[in-house]
């Protein structure tokens, strides 16, 4: 059991919430300021249909900018559609090691033996399993694991890399992935299924 270690459950605010990351970025002077956690947008920049979602949506995607690289940001305003999910997805991961863990553990390991089915009993039975190891199990109602999981999963559907049934790899831009690897994060190209070889073309890139 490893007690002691505590996972940060609160992503059910919203999947990848791209309009609302992108208008915080777009709206933020200094991306530095993202990156350390005191940037100062208002929240009527996020489009919404009432004040609290903004603040709520605010304060969600605030919490997934801090500590996302001011490099990895800079490419974020100057990259295609799909490669932008791409660094919002990263974000997360970063953010919440549940969903981290569960494309490394869980989504890498049926890919690597070639078995592409994936549905919501996956990540229930993976988050319940690690709750169960923290000795956190109690601290989650029924409820709160369901919708943890659906958000979980539409996250994926977001990214393009499910359609709730099965999942598949999708191509991700080299540049994208270069600046992520180097930035200290090396465990995202496992995240996003890359083969030892497609790793290494990453790290010469």
């Amino acid at each position: 059991m490893t007690v002691g270690k505590k996972y940060e459950l609160g992503y059910s605010a919203g999947a990848l919430l791209s309009n609302a990351f992108e208008a915080v970025v777009e709206n933020c002077d200094d991306l530095s300021k993202l990156s350390e956690g005191n940037c100062n947008v208002h929240y009527s920049v996020i489009q919404a249909n009432a004040e609290s979602s903004q603040k709520r949506y605010l304060l969600e995607i605030l919490k997934r900018l801090k500590n996302t690289p001011t490099k990895v940001l800079e490419m974020y305003k100057g990259c295609d559609f799909q490669s932008q999910r791409v660094i919002e997805f990263f974000a997360v991961c970063n953010t919440y090691s549940i969903i981290q863990e569960f494309m490394i553990e869980i989504v890498r390991d049926k890919w690597l033996n070639l078995d592409f089915e994936l549905d919501s009993r996956d990540f229930k039975s993976f988050l319940l399993n690690k709750l169960l190891q923290t000795n956190s199990i109690d601290q989650v109602s029924d409820l709160s694991v369901n919708k943890l999981t659906q958000v979980a999963l539409k996250m994926l559907k977001e990214l393009g890399l499910y359609n709730g049934k099965s999942f598949k790899k999708i191509e991700v831009n080299l540049p994208v992935l270069k600046i992520i690897h180097d930035s200290g994060n090396e465990w995202f190209l496992d995240v996003m299924l890359l083969t030892e070889e497609e790793k290494n073309d990453v790290k010469l890139w």
